[in-house]
């Protein structure tokens, strides 16, 4: 009986019977990445994200990582001249999702980016922020050591592993940097 009289709220002030939670879940469109529904919550979230920023992705595990690579790179970076396209690896790159690089507090996609920064400062500061997408529920030691494993390969001068275009571009880009380092 005190089940039966417990509600819940949803932001909207809606209140809702507690049995009737399933007809509720029905009304709020879930986000499906690799065949697991993503919580209400985390779906709000990747919604509104993509409702923010426009994107028209009929794909939700591709729109999932474009959030993911979303949060962490503005977690260290905040929102400036963010480019969400030019923070994806690829759909089939090995082991990383997502690439940021931040070079004096500022987004850089491409060589020319960097040496405006080395133009305006003389020096350079960088961050390398790499992500790796999981919607498990769990935590899996195996495909943290395969994040690491490919994070070590991409830092290293043996990092012919990777093949997509968006993959040679980073190391590209973290090329000159090592190499302008000076």
């Amino acid at each position: 009986r005190r089940q039966r009289q417990m509600c819940i709220r949803d932001r909207s002030d809606i209140i809702i019977d507690y049995f009737d939670k399933k007809r509720y879940n029905s009304l709020i469109k879930l986000v499906n990445v690799g065949g697991k529904l993503m919580d209400r919550i985390t779906s709000s979230l990747i919604r509104q994200f993509s409702d923010d920023y426009e994107l028209h992705l009929s794909n939700d595990t591709v729109l999932f990582e474009y959030f993911c690579n979303f949060c962490a790179a503005t977690n260290e970076n905040g929102l400036d001249d963010i480019e969400l396209e030019e923070f994806t690896t690829g759909i089939s790159a090995q082991g990383i999702d997502g690439i940021a690089i931040i070079v004096n507090n500022r987004f850089v996609y491409s060589i020319d980016d960097i040496n405006e920064m080395i133009r305006l400062n003389k020096t350079i500061k960088v961050k390398f922020v790499l992500v790796q997408s999981k919607t498990s529920d769990k935590f899996d030691n195996t495909e943290m050591l395969n994040f690491f494993h490919y994070a070590k390969k991409f830092f290293s001068e043996d990092n012919h592993i990777f093949s997509t275009v968006e993959m040679t571009r980073f190391i590209e880009l973290k090329n000159y940097i090592f190499d302008n380092a000076s």
